[in-house]
Formats: C-alpha cells, sequence, structure tokens
C-alpha cells in the first residue's frame, strides 16, 4: 500500500503579537518619556497581568475614559482597586485623559456652550474620583491623528493634545527626576543619620574623657586608683549586658525564623496551586464560591502569623536599643522598624474585591475554567504579590535591624578598654596625662569635622528641587590635605 505524500508546507500560522515596541520620532520620547500602552477593562479578564502587574513599576499612570459617558463603574472600579492605590494617597503622577471629547462638539451649539459643557464634565469627572481638575485632559485623539495627517493647526488645538503633551513635558518628566531623587535621597539620608548618631556618641564619650582626665590633673594617686576600680567595675556590667544582649539576640533569630516561615514563598505557592486544583475538581458553583474564600481566609490566617512574629521581633529590637541607651548612655538611635500594617491593609481591601468577584453574577452564569482562571489571575495574583514585597522588606529589616547598636556597642568596648589603659598609665606616671589629653583633643576635631560633612550632606540631599545642567556636580581634582 503507497501513501500519498503530503503537499509542501507553504503557509505558517503565527500567533497575533501580545507586545509590540513601537518607535516613533515625537519630541516627548526623545525627552527620555516612555509610554507603555496596556490593555483596557475589556481585556483585563482574559490577560490582566498585562495591566495590573506593570502599574506599581508605573512612574506615572495616564487613566483614559470616554468624555461622552464619563466615569462609567467598571471605569471607577478600576480607578479604586488599582490606579488609585498605586500610590497611596498621592496623586503625582496621576493623569486623567477625557477621550473622544469631539463627540460633545454639537454643531447646533456656539463654542461658548461646548467649552461650557466640556468644562461639567471636568468637573463631574473630578468629584468622582477625587483628583484636581487640573489634572483632567479632555481630547479627541482622533481629531489630532487627523490634525497631523492634514497638518491643521487650528484642528490640532480643538483636539487637546498639545495640552497634554505640554503637561507631560513639563510634569511628568520632571516629576520622574524627582521621584528618583527623593528615593535614593530617602534610602542615603537614613545611612547618613546613623552615622551621625554614632559620631555624636562617639563625642560624647571623648568630651566626658577629656573633662574627666583634665580634673584628674590635680588629683591624688588614690583617686586615680579609685577611678581605675570603679572603670573596671563600669566594664564588667558592660560585658554582663552585652552578654545578655547575645541571649536576646539568640531570642531574635528565634523569632527571625518564624516570621520568615510565615512569609515563605514556597510554602505560599504550595497552598496556592493545592487550592487551584481543588477549585477545578467543584463541580458546583457553590463548592467553588466556599473554595475561594476559603483560599482568602488561609491567606489571612498567615497574615495574621505575620503581623504576630513580627510585633514579637519589634519588642525584641526595641528593648535591645532601650537598655543600652538607658544603662550605658548610647546616642538615641530610633531604630528601623518593619511594619506589616499596609501589607494588612492592602491584603484587606483586596479581600472585599475577592468576595465582590465570588459573590457577582458573573462568577455565575460563566464557565468554571474562565472564572478559576480570572480569580487566580486579578485576585490571587495581587495577594501574592503583597506577601512577596512584605517578605523582602522583613528579610531586608531583619538583617540590619541590630547593625547601629552593634557598631555602637563595638566602639563602646573600644571606649571602655582606652579608658582603663590610659588610667593604669597615669596611676603609674603623670607624664602620659597632657599626652592623652593632647591626643583627644585632635580626636575630637576630627570626629567634629566628620560630623559636619555628614550634616552637610544631609541637607544637600533634602533639598528637594531638580539638579540642572549648570548645577550637576563635575569631577575633580582633590588634594590629600585635611
Amino acid at each position: 500500500m503507497e501513501f500519498a505524500r503530503s503537499a509542501p508546507v507553504t503557509h505558517v500560522e503565527i500567533p497575533r503579537w501580545r507586545h509590540a515596541l513601537i518607535s516613533f520620532p515625537h519630541p516627548l520620547l526623545k525627552q527620555g518619556l516612555s509610554i507603555l500602552d496596556t490593555p483596557g477593562l475589556n481585556a483585563l479578564g482574559h490577560e490582566p497581568e498585562l495591566t495590573l502587574n506593570l502599574l506599581p513599576e508605573a512612574q506615572a499612570v495616564l487613566f483614559v475614559l470616554a468624555a461622552d459617558t464619563g466615569v462609567t463603574r467598571s471605569d471607577l472600579q478600576m480607578w479604586q482597586h488599582h490606579i488609585k492605590r498605586f500610590q497611596g494617597n498621592r496623586q503625582r503622577g496621576l493623569v486623567v485623559v477625557m477621550n473622544k471629547v469631539d463627540m460633545l462638539w454639537d454643531e447646533l451649539l456656539d463654542k461658548a456652550d461646548i467649552q461650557n459643557s466640556i468644562r461639567r464634565q471636568q468637573s463631574l469627572v473630578a468629584t468622582i474620583l477625587g483628583v484636581d481638575k487640573d489634572t483632567i485632559f479632555p481630547v479627541s485623539a482622533q481629531k489630532g491623528l487627523l490634525a497631523k495627517v492634514k497638518q491643521d493647526d487650528a484642528l490640532l488645538h480643538q483636539s487637546g493634545l498639545p495640552e497634554l503633551e505640554v503637561y507631560l513635558s513639563d510634569n511628568i518628566l520632571q516629576e520622574k527626576q524627582k521621584i528618583l531623587q527623593e528615593n535614593t535621597a530617602t534610602d542615603i539620608c537614613g545611612l547618613l543619620e546613623d552615622a551621625s548618631s554614632i559620631i555624636s556618641s562617639n563625642l560624647a564619650q571623648i568630651k566626658k574623657e577629656y573633662q574627666e582626665l583634665k580634673t584628674l590633673s590635680n588629683e591624688s594617686t588614690e583617686i586615680i586608683v579609685h577611678l581605675l576600680r570603679k572603670s573596671q567595675a563600669e566594664k564588667a556590667k558592660y560585658l554582663d549586658d552585652v552578654e545578655q544582649f547575645q541571649v536576646n539576640r539568640h531570642k531574635l533569630k528565634e523569632q527571625a525564623t518564624l516570621l520568615r516561615s510565615a512569609l515563605d514563598l514556597d510554602a505560599l505557592d504550595q497552598l496556592i496551586t493545592e487550592s487551584h486544583a481543588n477549585m477545578l475538581e467543584n463541580w458546583t458553583t457553590h463548592g467553588l464560591k466556599n473554595e475561594m474564600r476559603s483560599l482568602f481566609e488561609k491567606l489571612r490566617t498567615k497574615m495574621q502569623h505575620v503581623t504576630k512574629y513580627s510585633e514579637e521581633s519589634r519588642k525584641l529590637v526595641r528593648m535591645a536599643y532601650h537598655r543600652f541607651q538607658c544603662d550605658h548612655g548610647f546616642a538615641a538611635i530610633q531604630p528601623k522598624m518593619f511594619s506589616i500594617m499596609k501589607y494588612r491593609l492592602e491584603l484587606k481591601v483586596l479581600f472585599k474585591e475577592a468576595e465582590a468577584f465570588r459573590n457577582s453574577t458573573s462568577t455565575m452564569i460563566n464557565i468554571k475554567h474562565f472564572v478559576i482562571k480570572r480569580f487566580f489571575n486579578t485576585i490571587i495574583d495581587n495577594a501574592r504579590d503583597i506577601f512577596v514585597r512584605a517578605n523582602e522588606d522583613a528579610d531586608s529589616w531583619l538583617d540590619t535591624a541590630l547593625q547601629p547598636l552593634m557598631y555602637q556597642m563595638r566602639d563602646h568596648r573600644d571606649m571602655l578598654e582606652r579608658r582603663l589603659k590610659d588610667l593604669r598609665k597615669i596611676s603609674k606616671s603623670r607624664d602620659t596625662l597632657q599626652l592623652r589629653i593632647s591626643e583627644l583633643e585632635k580626636e575630637y576635631r576630627v570626629l567634629a569635622r566628620q560630623l559636619t560633612s555628614l550634616r552637610n550632606m544631609q541637607n544637600r540631599l533634602t533639598q528637594s528641587y531638580p539638579i540642572t545642567d549648570e548645577e550637576r556636580p563635575r569631577p575633580r581634582l582633590v588634594s590629600n590635605n585635611v
């Protein structure tokens, strides 16, 4: 038996693109503006990650709605649950575009009546969304494109696009630099503040030792010996407190292990996978809805455990700092604390959204696989993101929470040892007294200059204005002399 050979392949089917990179010679793009056009509300059910997962990474959002319909219910849900929340309560970088404004151009009305109608719609949208009216731009993208093709300046101006472009150029691009500057300055200023506190503590210790040695110039040998014994007792107490600190540090490690376990992403993914499988096995809508609620209850329970372990860890950190500040005069450094509150609030808001989804009509009438996919893509992916960010923040905090205190403990130990060494020398010979006083004066001046430099850097970083080309620092040669 012979089989006929198949005809050669002449056509190949290629899936339609999900992403496309477009280069367009526009002045705004040349200035550094990058625009990501994400799917609208009608595509969220199929591929929500293309829009929702990219929102936290954006430095600005242009929320587009139709001028003729205003803020619809789906628009408002998107705004409240995703867009408004991505920047907290700040309105910086948040722009509303009322597109299709040409639908309000009624030829039976004069220009003044048309403008009044547009302004009323602007005010209504601003009230509903809770934004400044100046951040709402009525435009007609279709008329703007037509005007550019025909090179019709009057129609282009009427489309409203030039005003939007000016705002993007003058505000959004400038805000990008401000945001980067503020984020960088906040991180660096935190480090500078810790260093300044440690140097201030060292200055106080040097000043105390300097005044003590100056007083000893006219004291008898018996007084110096008494002071030596007192310093030895102070060092012994300090070493006892250091041992107790190591015990508390071990307890903190135990709490850190529990906290990290509660935020473990592998366990979280296993929980999500198991719930997904259970939903697929449920044949009834009632069972599916119960499984959805059960999953979120488990996520809330995990967050409660995170809250408990994080609070215990915070208490141990505060106790460690407080003990050395009270008993040994350490500088009052405020330790950085991990706060779970914002993640709890995000999960609480998401739980309400999950309940609305679970009880919605679309959940009851749509195909089960579609409902499950949409639930995980729009709700559970966001919940996982909350735990991921909490995990990263907690992990970073646990690694650095005690570092400033440990630096202070090391410096204090060195100071006590130097003090004992100096007193032993002075008790045997007064010749070393003036030499040590001179050394302390030099150390004080050096540390004072360092502290001034750190504070100058903090002041410079906290000045919130964009750096122009004229002000931008240039590399320069410096000498090795102080």
